[in-house]
């Protein structure tokens, strides 16, 4: 399985990108390994590692900010090439969705890093 990570509202809103990230967790939640790329004008296209069973998608900063999030992009297959052609998101124009649930916590290590969840159910009436 291939995915695609790409945060190009960050991009565009000049934030101080440093790397994006995807990491690898088996079905246990164990982390099994990394992918990042320190080109942050591209997307980030990497192949799931053996075992893997989730993905959680981040991103580096270099410098302490606020920049609006903007549209990001979390996509199965390599996407990229549409989206450097200015294609929206996959997902843009999606039917609208309920939050149902959001953790927000500390990251292990370093308490300055959110770990932020949010649980969505898509809204039908």
């Amino acid at each position: 399985m291939t995915l695609t990570w790409w945060a190009p509202g960050l991009v565009a809103s000049g934030a101080a990108l440093g790397q994006l990230v995807i990491g690898w967790y088996d079905a246990a939640g164990k982390a099994l390994t990394v992918s990042s790329s320190a080109t942050t004008a591209v997307p980030l296209v990497a192949k799931a590692p053996a075992r893997a069973a989730f993905a959680a998608p981040a991103v580096g900063f270099t410098a302490k900010g606020v920049w609006p999030l903007g549209s990001s992009v979390l996509a199965l297959g390599d996407v990229s090439a549409a989206l450097l052609a200015g294609e929206r998101p996959v997902g843009e124009g999606s039917p609208a969705y309920s939050v149902t649930g959001y953790s927000h916590a500390a990251m292990t290590g370093d308490g300055a890093y959110r770990d932020i969840g949010l649980d969505l159910v898509e809204v039908t009436a």
